[in-house]
């Protein structure tokens, strides 16, 4: 099992963005964490309009943290892209291909000792735990000589970058929606 476990800092004010449609089937949020009644009820909210966790509130914390299953978006191009943009336009980003590590999980933790995003963590299972993730299928295994290798990209993006990958994330988005509301239709 492997987690790209890439963090940013989460910014007061910034927007989270990706293709991953928000609905609870492509957007599934642990809710069985130990927490604050308020913390727990804060992932219910976000496990049933999984929209409302895309705003960085100021004052906002995550006790317990936010953990979901994403079901990551690939563009024309095969890499899926999320960002979080700043409040002044630019962005922090993770780029990754599904083909390769066909999972991916965001993580917060707000908690005033903790402040730390994991916009997307690629990955080649969830994080159940190994019985979990061997039950649903996702353990991956290789034979002996046998390699495994994935690409990333992260960093920073200027105001104009953002831009020109956040309308890449929207027409990969919308492709998505599409496909979704065809399969809702059959």
């Amino acid at each position: 099992m492997y987690l790209a476990h890439v963090n940013f800092r989460p910014v007061d004010g910034a927007r989270l963005v990706d293709a991953t449609p928000d609905r609870p089937e492509q957007f599934r949020v642990r809710t069985d964490f130990d927490g604050s009644d308020a913390g727990r009820a804060l992932l219910r909210s976000f496990a049933a309009a999984p929209a409302k966790h895309r705003e960085i509130v100021a004052g906002r914390q995550f006790d317990p943290q936010l953990l979901a299953a994403m079901d990551a978006v690939a563009g024309t191009d095969g890499w899926a892209h999320a960002m979080q943009v700043l409040p002044d336009g630019a962005a922090d980003f993770i780029s990754f291909r599904p083909a390769e590590l066909d999972h991916a999980l965001r993580w917060m933790v707000r908690n005033g000792d903790e402040d730390a995003l994991g916009l997307v963590l690629p990955a080649t299972a969830e994080a159940d735990g190994r019985l979990a993730e061997i039950a649903k299928g996702n353990m991956k295994s290789l034979a002996q000589g046998e390699s495994f290798r994935c690409a990333l990209a992260f960093g920073a993006l200027t105001a104009a970058e953002a831009a020109e990958l956040d309308a890449r994330i929207a027409e990969a988005r919308k492709t998505a929606w599409q496909h979704f509301a065809a399969s809702a239709a059959n």
